[in-house]
This record gives C-alpha cells, sequence and structure tokens, in this order.
C-alpha cells in the first residue's frame, strides 16, 4: 500500500490495486471468525491522502496499460530520472547501499494513460525513493496522511486516556522463534529484555505489553519487574466496555485488532520494539509523524558483533554516511536494510498533526495499478 501510494502521488495518478489475495497470517484468531466483520483490503482500515478506485481488486489480471516489471523492489531503488550521473552521484551511492538494480518511470511511462507496476514491494518507502531534498520532505508530509480510519483513532484514544500515562512495549514472538527469522529471536531470554526495558520505563508507569506470543509464562520476568504491566489483548478483549466498543468497529476482524492495538501503542509516552518487526515499524512511524523520533528495540540481536553499539535499547551510529542505514553497521545484507526497520528519514523534518485535514492535490485521470 505505501509503494502504491507514493507511486501515485509523484506521478499524479489515481491508484487502483488489482489481484488482492491477502498473504496475512494469522497463527491465532483473537477475534472468533463466526464474529467478525473482516475487511476486503487494508484501504478499509486506513485513510490515505491519494484518490483510490478498487473496483479490480479481487480481478486477477490488471487493466489494460504499460507493464513496468520491477521485480523486487527490496533490491532495487528508485530514481525520477535515472541518469548516467547517478553512477558519480556519492549521496547516490550512499543512499543506494549496495542495491544492485535502479527503477524509475520513463517518460513513456509518464506519458501513458494507465501503468501496471509488477514488483514485490517488501520494502519501506523512505529506503526506497531516492528524491532531492524538497521532493522527500513533500512526500513524507504525504506518506503522514496514511492513518487508520477515525472510529479506530477515537477508540484508541478513549483508551489511552482511561489508562492516563504509560509505557508500551511490542515482543514479538510467534513466526520469530518457530521461524528463527532473526539472530536472536529464539534464544533471548525474558530476563535480558526487562534489563533493557528498566534502562528506559519507569517501574511505577503502567506497561502496556503487545505481543502474538501464545505461551505468556516467558513473560514472568517482565512481569515481576514491572508489576503494573498489563497485555493489551487482554484488556481489549476481556473487558466489557472495550470489547462492547471493539465489536462496534466498522470491521473487527484479527486485522482491525492489531490496527487498534498498534494505535493505542502509538499513545504511549515512550514505546520499545522489536528489530525487523513490521508490527513494530507502524507504531515507530506513526509517532515519528507524531513528533517523537526514538526507534528504541527491546533486545540487541548482534551483542558479540564488534561493529554494533547498543545502548539503553537503541542501536547508535558508529561511522559517517548521510543516511542512517550507512552510520550503523548492520551485519546484514544490503536488501536486508529494505525490511529491517523504520528508518529515521521515513519523518525527518516532518510532523503531521493527527487531527489535520487531507492534502489537498490535484490529478489527472491516469491510473497507477
Amino acid at each position: 500500500m505505501d509503494i502504491g501510494i507514493a507511486l501515485a502521488y509523484l506521478d499524479r495518478r489515481q491508484l487502483v490495486p488489482y489481484g488482492f489475495t491477502p498473504p496475512w497470517r494469522v497463527t491465532r484468531a483473537r477475534v472468533a471468525p463466526e464474529l467478525a466483520r473482516p475487511i476486503t483490503s487494508l484501504f478499509d482500515l486506513f485513510e490515505v491522502p491519494v484518490p483510490v478506485d478498487l473496483s479490480h481488486l479481487h480481478e486477477k489480471s490488471p487493466p489494460p496499460g504499460i507493464v513496468c516489471n520491477w521485480g523486487p523492489l527490496y533490491e532495487a531503488v528508485f530514481h525520477l530520472l535515472k541518469t548516467e550521473d547517478l553512477d558519480r552521484d556519492e549521496r547516490f551511492q550512499h543512499f543506494r547501499n549496495g542495491r544492485p538494480r535502479i527503477v524509475t518511470l520513463d517518460n513513456e511511462t509518464r506519458t501513458a494513460c494507465d501503468v501496471i507496476v509488477d514488483a514485490e514491494t517488501l520494502t519501506t518507502y523512505e529506503h526506497f525513493f531516492y528524491l532531492d531534498d524538497r521532493a522527500t520532505r513533500d512526500l513524507a508530509a504525504v506518506m503522514g496522511r496514511i492513518r487508520p480510519r477515525a472510529p479506530y483513532r477515537d477508540l484508541a484514544r478513549s483508551f489511552a486516556r482511561a489508562v492516563g500515562k504509560f509505557n508500551a512495549v511490542h515482543v514479538r514472538r510467534g513466526d520469530f522463534v518457530t521461524g528463527s527469522y532473526t539472530p536472536r529471536s529464539g534464544h533471548v531470554s525474558c530476563q535480558e529484555i526487562a534489563r533493557n526495558l528498566e534502562e528506559v520505563f519507569d517501574r511505577d508507569t503502567p506497561l502496556c505489553l503487545c505481543t502474538d506470543a501464545d505461551e505468556l509464562s516467558f513473560f514472568e520476568p517482565l512481569f515481576r519487574t514491572f508489576s503494573r504491566t498489563f497485555l493489551l489483548e487482554r484488556e481489549l478483549l476481556n473487558t466489557t466496555q472495550w470489547r462492547r466498543r471493539f465489536d462496534e468497529l466498522p470491521f473487527n476482524d484479527d486485522h482491525a485488532f492489531s490496527v487498534l492495538v498498534q494505535q493505542i501503542a502509538s499513545l504511549a509516552e515512550t514505546f520499545v520494539g522489536t528489530l525487523s518487526s513490521s508490527f513494530t515499524s507502524e507504531i515507530q512511524r506513526s509517532r515519528g509523524f507524531s513528533g517523537d523520533q526514538r526507534l528504541l528495540y527491546c533486545y540487541n540481536d548482534w551483542p558479540q558483533y564488534p561493529g554494533i553499539v547498543f545502548e539503553r535499547c537503541e542501536y547508535v551510529a558508529t561511522q559517517g554516511g548521510p543516511y542512517t542505514w550507512n552510520q550503523i553497521q548492520y551485519p546484514v545484507e544490503p536488501r536486508a536494510c529494505s525490511w529491517l526497520r523504520v528508518w529515521p528519514e521515513a519523518f525527518q523534518n516532518v510532523q503531521v498533526d493527527d487531527d489535520s485535514a487531507p492534502i489537498e492535490m490535484a490529478y489527472g485521470q491516469n491510473e497507477m495499478g
């Protein structure tokens, strides 16, 4: 959704999603399917700042148009011009950071009535689009307008007001543990996580725990350290008041529940997440656009790696370069930086008021699929 919205904005087109077969995995249903009003796409849950036509959403083939076969975007950089001078552009090479391909919308494509982008989009927008400084800020302002629809924001604010001041942590377990997707996700202890959180959280402040873990005994050290910890899932689904209000939302399946959890966590005083988790990244991005640009994580995935410095739940820059992914020496392939985390470049110098009116932009009738 992010990449499509950004492309539609940059080329002033209407976004036409097609062929959506949701790949979302729900390992354990929080909401009984027979009680849920399921979404048909993420656009049911989010306001977006570009015109969208959903009439082709479930069609297997796109409408006619010129096709851009871009392949995996986590191995590519987007540039509006793609000139030969890029090879001599040092700042661009820092941005590119070893990725092999450059993609663009050339003149023929930009003049076409309809454009079909065929690509694997596992990348954050700030790590993909290389633009000049003004265009970067403008795009960030647009991306900051992607937000949950009003009923979900309103319920999150009501819950946050009822709790009062609180901190939040997201500890990704689930497939991170069974699939060993990160170096230490299956081995890190909760004692270590609790020690790290003590460095940034006040013990007397309520702590909101967000997790996909089935076995809560893992968190006993956290409950002992922070006696006012509450499991957000349990509060929302097992408390009569909040369960009733959740069930009254326009959509109330597991995906809607996840968006509500993210929105509540984004309202915490301080939030700490899990590296490599897109769930964490969405919370951090929302907070970043609201003015809190701290990007904190509950444990260090590379404690023995000499190039990594991890202090007070934060990865610290140890070298120069214009971009965060140059400054922190994560021992991963360049492609992995595309999904490793949200980067502060997503919202630097941009703050979006949650209640601000949408940005007004002029669009033609051309379509981006």
